[in-house]
């Protein structure tokens, strides 16, 4: 059984335009186990509450059928992490626990961890173990968009009031006006970005 570690990042921006459920599936199937961190909790409650009703839904279904992530990681693969600029504290954990679990999927919104991740020298390791396994969110939304039709995705995305994540923006800020071409072109070109600095560590 495949599983899914989800970072605080993108659990907010896939919920905001309503496709946390339908990411999940598309990227590890109805029976995977999902994961967020232990922090996640705490760090919702306080965006909550500036949050529609019908988000706040999709993220309390979520908690209650996922598991915390509880499992102390290696030192020696958090050490590798410890004084990297970029990398937090919660994406070094997950880092840390998917490098130790070749069926772990890493989810996250967080680029920056990426780009500090892949040029730092003394987590090569790290990186090698993750090869393949971390997929952000503009990846999810094109498997979504192959999965689900454009219409879906789109329709989805046009619900949230406030797209401030930069590459949502660029995709879709054109509102009812976006095609699926210029959709697919934007993220594809914020992938390809990142791939260039991140390599092997981004999933196909």
């Amino acid at each position: 059984m495949s599983r899914l570690f989800l970072d605080n990042d993108a659990i907010h921006k896939l919920s905001i335009v309503y496709l946390l459920d339908e990411a999940i599936e598309t990227l590890a199937g109805n029976e995977a186990e999902t994961f967020v961190l232990s922090t996640f909790k705490f760090r919702w409650k306080k965006k909550s509450k500036a949050l529609p009703a019908d988000v706040l839904v999709l993220v309390t279904a979520l908690l209650s059928r996922s598991k915390e992530l509880t499992a102390t990681p290696k030192p020696e693969l958090l050490e590798q992490m410890a004084n990297v600029d970029g990398i937090d504290e919660g994406e070094a954990i997950l880092f840390a626990l998917a490098a130790d679990d070749d069926l772990a999927l890493v989810t996250t919104g967080d680029k920056r961890s990426i780009r500090a991740l892949a040029q730092t020298a003394e987590c090569a390791g790290l990186v090698a173990a993750l090869a393949g396994r971390v997929v952000i969110l503009e990846q999810v939304l094109l498997r979504l968009i192959e999965a689900k039709g454009f219409p879906f995705v789109h329709d989805r995305v046009l619900r949230c009031q406030d797209l401030s994540d930069t590459a949502l923006r660029s995709a879709f800020g054109s509102r009812e006006q976006a095609t699926e071409q210029g959709v697919v072109d934007a993220l594809n070109y914020y992938i390809e970005d990142l791939r260039k600095v991140a390599g092997s560590l981004l999933a196909p």
